[in-house]
């Protein structure tokens, strides 16, 4: 898998709320929309 850019973070829409992107070494984030702004929320997972 490929790193989050930052590149890919500005191209997300509103048809993109929900999504979780993955990263190499457990690290993801997942997009929420709000009433006037959107949001990252990134999350680290082990075993």
């Amino acid at each position: 898998m490929a790193k989050i850019t930052i590149k890919e973070l500005e191209s997300l829409t509103i048809n993109d709320a929900g999504r979780i992107l993955r990263e190499d070494g457990n690290l993801a984030a997942r997009t929420s929309l709000r009433k006037d702004s959107a949001s990252v929320s990134r999350f680290y997972r082990y075993r």
